[in-house]
């Protein structure tokens, strides 16, 4: 994509509603021309708002319950003619909350056939910021995620053996993009004969995503750390793990999330970042981490807030 990704065409009424979307699609990785950000004092706005028009890539379309605006009306006309012109070009109607397709005479005539994308209440719509960012890239949004089993149901057999020192949630990172934000993630652990199992739940979802690895890849490591736990004073067991924090981190880390297509495609739903956003990162924001585990004493009690 070019630097601005999508040029943002609104009436000048709705222009809050549109600092907010735009501050959305930022935090997604994709870079709005928004004219507040990017026409300098002093400058003739029309030729620079004329020359973003042409460079961007999509063009997002703002209709709130005030209608199109005059200027607005301009920047429409020229980004339905390079659609015409253009078949890669992306045109995407948004509809503000109060306003609804059902609403006579919304649409101006040249949009109507084309599906918007509709903010109903708020603009914390994560299912309308979802179909918003794939629109632009000219991708179907996919599936929302169904609510059904709450992960909070899936309880283990047992608690943790006494080796168990600290809780399983991962402290928030200095500098993190979400500071403000703690995300929630359910990781449950089922051991078959020569497998291991792992499903992974967001409050209220069934399963996002699972996996099932060979079982003797975890095994001894598995045992090695526990019996180091094990066998330490309980006055020494914190200078122990911190001696192991790399190894053991990275170790328990894998044992969680496995590759990086695995962790990245329960990242992006964990953290609301589905394609084209770039990659998030596994420490992107505070993480309540639960684990749960079935018939496996190997796996409970281990300190998985190395993972961090």
């Amino acid at each position: 994509m070019t630097q601005h990704a999508v040029f943002l065409s609104y009436n000048s009424v709705d222009k809050a509603a549109v600092t907010e979307i735009a501050h959305r699609l930022r935090a997604c990785a994709i870079e709005p021309w928004f004219d507040e950000w990017h026409v300098a004092a002093g400058d003739k706005w029309q030729p620079v708002i004329e020359k973003a028009l042409t460079e961007a890539r999509a063009s997002v379309v703002f209709i709130g319950p005030s209608g199109v605006g005059p200027w607005q009306d301009e920047e429409m006309r020229v980004a339905i003619e390079r659609r015409v012109r253009e078949p890669g070009y992306r045109l995407v109607p948004v509809l503000l909350p109060g306003v609804t397709r059902s609403t006579h005479g919304v649409l101006p005539p040249f949009l109507a056939n084309i599906r918007p994308v509709e903010f109903q209440s708020g603009f914390d719509e994560e299912p309308a910021l979802r179909t918003l960012i794939a629109g632009i890239g000219g991708k179907p949004p996919g599936p929302p995620i169904a609510p059904a089993i709450a992960a909070s149901s899936v309880t283990p057999d047992r608690k943790p053996p006494p080796r168990a020192t600290r809780d399983s949630y991962l402290p928030s990172r200095a500098g993190s993009r979400t500071e403000s934000r703690v995300y929630e993630l359910t990781v449950h652990f089922e051991r078959g004969e020569d497998t291991l199992d792992t499903r992974y739940y967001l409050p209220g979802s069934d399963a996002i995503a699972s996996a099932s690895r060979p079982w003797s890849t975890f095994e001894a490591p598995l045992g090695s750390i526990a019996t180091a736990l094990d066998t330490q004073p309980v006055a020494s067991l914190q200078d122990l793990i911190d001696r192991h924090a790399g190894e053991w981190g990275a170790f328990l880390f894998d044992l969680l999330f496995g590759s990086a297509k695995q962790w990245e495609d329960v990242l992006r739903t964990l953290f609301h970042q589905p394609l084209p956003a770039t990659r998030p990162n596994p420490p992107w924001a505070p993480v309540r981490l639960r684990i749960v585990a079935r018939d496996e004493p190997l796996l409970l009690g281990l300190p998985w807030r190395l993972t961090a």
